[in-house]
């Protein structure tokens, strides 16, 4: 086999709105620049693709419009794996329905012509770069940057993956944690990768490439560990990150020869929740609102308040889902099992909580990797459900379609 990198710098040329948080805010500069980084793997005639954007989700009409300009060009993949960062600092990816309805200068619609551009240069560009190579893999912790974000008492998969490619001239850094990059939260208007950045910004003193996997992240984030929301606090739990991850790099095992790449690729259909009436979704805004004002007016504890003040914020995207889903009862949830020499990578297409699927990680020899292909939502487990988190209120899924899914994906393994 053979591996090939690059990456474009895919931060907007002018101000456009920042998803992430609700409302969205209108950019005014930029923190650090997101990236699209690829890599392109050979084995004989078969190509195959991963690709990471440092934005918050991607959507299925970017992937096929690069595909498409990629065939046209010459260069057919037999597998296309694509992620996200999920930084909430970035703008938004439009869909097909959403690409057509702005007009033809639109901002949006020009960045994303932009960005296929981009993309579709980086995988020229590491295509023109295979060389053979081995790996060497290490697994740690990160201890003292995340936790569980509803409940530090609750079970969490603080687990670290490191993967040192070794070409014949140098060696290139992939590792995977799961979290969310929301050090800079709805204040902030300037474009950045979060914390993302600031550890590849570290890791580049040592490797000339270095690529991100957000690992299962709905139930994980800095919410107890961040002290404020700043650029300073950024540099500084990034900091804790980076080290984090170097102290798994010095774990590193042996070299290992990749002799086994397979793609398994799925669909499950996965139950929608019913979704409330426009009516019951803003009582439920009445009450977090008067919730919230009440623990103001008492000056409840920042940690605490953060809780409640996400409550609000997942009744507000309730009430932002019942005008959109109403009457819909299934949607595709797509799933890859990669099989790589003894290792199984399973990548799903949602802000999949941790403590849902570190099950399929018993067996060993298993990592996984969310935000995957579509962006789509929040999966909780049941337990969110049950107590009325912001992200079970947030989440499209049908109470339990979490753990059913795990079923589905340990049946075909």
């Amino acid at each position: 086999m053979r591996i090939g990198y690059s990456l474009r710098d895919i931060t907007p040329e002018y101000n456009m709105e920042l998803v992430g948080f609700i409302p969205s805010r209108m950019s005014t500069g930029i923190h650090s620049k997101l990236h699209v980084k690829v890599l392109t793997l050979t084995d004989g005639d078969k190509r195959y693709a991963w690709m990471v954007t440092d934005l918050l989700g991607n959507d299925l009409y970017l992937k096929e419009q690069i595909l498409s300009q990629l065939e046209a060009k010459g260069y057919h993949y037999d597998d296309f794996q694509m992620f996200s960062t999920h930084t909430h600092s970035g703008p938004r990816v439009l869909n097909e329905s959403q690409y057509y309805e702005q007009d033809e200068n639109g901002p949006e619609r020009q960045y994303f012509d932009r960005l296929v551009s981009l993309c579709v240069d980086a995988f020229i560009e590491s295509n023109a770069s295979l060389e053979p190579f081995k790996v060497r893999i290490a697994r740690s912790m990160m201890e003292g940057f995340q936790s569980n974000r509803i409940n530090q008492k609750y079970e969490d998969d603080k687990e670290v993956l490191v993967v040192e490619v070794i070409l014949p001239h140098e060696t290139i850094l992939l590792y995977s944690f799961g979290g969310h990059p929301t050090i800079l939260d709805r204040n902030s208007t300037l474009y950045s990768s979060d914390y993302v950045g600031e550890v590849d910004r570290v890791l580049q003193e040592t490797y000339p490439f270095t690529m991100f996997f957000n690992a299962p992240c709905g139930d994980m984030s800095t919410r107890f560990y961040r002290k404020e929301s700043s650029p300073a606090e950024c540099r500084r739990l990034g900091t804790i990150a980076v080290n984090c991850v170097k102290r798994a790099v010095q774990e590193m095992g042996d070299e290992i020869e990749i002799s086994k790449y397979e793609v398994h690729n799925y669909n499950f259909d996965i139950q929608l929740k019913k979704f409330d009436t426009i009516d019951e979704a803003k009582r439920k805004v009445k009450y977090a609102q008067d919730e919230y004002n009440e623990a103001l007016a008492h000056n409840i504890d920042g940690t605490e308040l953060r809780i409640i003040k996400s409550r609000l914020e997942g009744a507000l995207f309730n009430e932002h889902l019942s005008k959109g889903f109403v009457g819909k009862t299934v949607k595709g949830f797509d799933y890859s099992i990669i099989k790589i020499n003894d290792y199984d990578v399973i990548t799903l297409s949602s802000e999949v909580f941790s403590e849902l699927v570190k099950p399929l990680k018993e067996k060993g020899n298993t990592w996984l990797i969310s935000l995957g292909n579509q962006y789509q939502s929040y999966l909780p487990n049941k337990r969110a459900f049950d107590i009325g988190t912001y992200e079970a209120l947030s989440s499209i899924y049908e109470r339990g379609e979490g753990e059913r899914l795990v079923k589905e994906i340990e049946s075909n393994r």
